[in-house]
């Protein structure tokens, strides 16, 4: 089954790829994989892994953050295989939870020095899925790092949820700024994220529901541009889940720095002012944004990754 071709009634304009639909009933075993149009290759989802291994954590490919699009077939591939006489499919069910990470003091901020003011508080958002067997746990912040909630977050959510390292995808939204997670003076900080993030793990499972039918697809983001002699990656990833055909999370990615309008204020960048408007657009569902391969990207307007404040929210917009 792929994702790049579709029926009929589901029109895409050059360069998109239309909804691949996951969810119940799941009882079947198949073989998942994901064209992409743009470099003429298919990845299958058992490949994941291996492909996924290649590359530095230091600097992650565009390849590792589509894995991550990726993973939602192959965690569903791990499902046994349903008896032929048992009425009931196997089935997803998902959980949110969000909340304000914005430090109560001032802290050394991604560029340096501690911040002059705020202009937007700060979130971490986490979406968990569910098959009935084994949970998958999506955490996304506005910040640039994470760095030492982490081994916390692996070691809690394995000791304490039963949750393996490999079902917990940390991802930051690449966002300078707010406080940096690499600095000795910060380090408090990052315990207590580590704090707030296993309770909105805790949250997000406590309001599981379902059955929730989970899809991706993609289409392009002409707003930003590369650096060198690197070709434009342009490609926008969605994740949408929903129960009741209602969406409940929408997560999404694109390959670039985050445009900023101070290196001296807190705030969330163009891609936070991107999920306030998909909250808007859908009430009550859970927005998340995930920084894709941006190192060498920059947005089309602006210094480098700066702008005013217009320019931001703007390019939040049409993102």
């Amino acid at each position: 089954m792929r994702a790049a071709s579709a029926p009929a009634s589901e029109k895409t304009s050059p360069g998109e790829t239309p909804f691949l639909h996951l969810g119940s009933p799941m009882g079947r075993r198949e073989t998942l994989s994901y064209h992409r149009e743009s470099v003429g290759s298919t990845i299958d989802a058992d490949s994941i892994a291996t492909e996924k291994g290649r590359h530095s954590m230091r600097r992650p490919s565009r390849l590792a953050v589509t894995c991550l699009f990726l993973a939602i077939p192959c965690f569903a591939r791990t499902m046994p295989v349903q008896a032929a006489d048992d009425p009931a499919p196997l089935q997803f069910t998902a959980g949110t939870a969000k909340a304000v990470i914005t430090p109560d003091e001032p802290l050394t901020l991604v560029m340096g020095g501690k911040p002059s003011g705020k202009d937007h508080d700060i979130y971490a958002r986490v979406l968990v899925l569910n098959d009935g067997r084994q949970r998958l746990v999506i955490v996304t912040y506005d910040l640039n790092c994470l760095d030492v909630a982490t081994p916390i977050l692996r070691k809690r959510c394995r000791d304490e949820l039963g949750i393996d390292a490999a079902h917990l995808i940390l991802l930051a939204t690449h966002n300078h700024a707010a406080p940096i997670q690499i600095v000795p003076e910060n380090f408090e900080y990052g315990r207590t994220l580590a704090d707030q993030i296993y309770g909105l793990i805790e949250t997000a499972i406590a309001g599981e529901q379902g059955p929730a039918q989970v899809s991706v697809g993609s289409g392009p983001g002409h707003f930003v541009q590369s650096v060198g002699h690197a070709p434009t990656d342009y490609e926008i990833q969605i994740l949408k889940v929903t129960v009741d055909d209602k969406p409940v999370a929408l997560l999404f990615n694109h390959p670039t720095h985050p445009l900023q309008s101070s290196q001296t204020r807190i705030d969330v960048g163009h891609p936070g002012y991107a999920v306030d408007d998909v909250e808007k657009a859908f009430p009550g569902a859970l927005a998340m944004f995930a920084d894709a391969c941006g190192g060498n990207q920059f947005p089309d307007r602006g210094v480098i990754m700066f702008g005013t404040k217009e320019q931001v929210r703007t390019l939040g917009g049409e993102l």
